[in-house]
């Protein structure tokens, strides 16, 4: 005989989706699914989860989108990385925050590595910037 659940009871099944879809959604961003969205129904923090999550999903196709519509190339090696007129050069680190330079709250080692190219591209007047052998680790191949 089935008895109906108690508040608690269904409170915790609720919660079990909700971190279902989040992972689900996850999983499928880091596949580059494009179409990866979470509702904005359900609790009040899953509500905040889904709104952050889907404006770093905009985020992130914009910036890819950018990238696919010009002539960039990627870059991940150590040393440095040319950039010549009309193209340019682009990376991908696997970890951190690429929102601020001055902010090493997610990645000391990313920020330092983002501090060096911006440093090294302005110290080359834009021609090229540096991969130093620590931070190509940090870069998707």
């Amino acid at each position: 005989m089935n008895l109906p659940l108690k508040d608690n009871e269904v409170s915790a099944v609720a919660r079990a989706d909700e971190m279902t879809q989040i992972y689900g959604a996850l999983v499928a961003l880091r596949k580059g699914d494009a179409s990866a969205k979470l509702p904005h129904h359900g609790s009040a923090a899953f509500s905040r989860v889904a709104e952050v999550f889907n404006d770093l999903v905009v985020s992130n196709l914009a910036t890819q989108r950018l990238i696919n519509s010009a002539p960039f190339i990627k870059a991940n090696a150590a040393g440095f990385a040319g950039v010549a007129a009309g193209s340019g050069r682009w990376v991908h680190f696997l970890s951190g925050s690429h929102g601020s330079l001055l902010d090493p709250t997610a990645s000391l080692a990313v920020t330092a590595e983002m501090q060096n190219h911006a440093v090294t591209l302005a110290l080359t007047g834009g021609a090229a910037f540096q991969i130093t052998p620590a931070g190509s680790a940090l870069l998707e191949p």
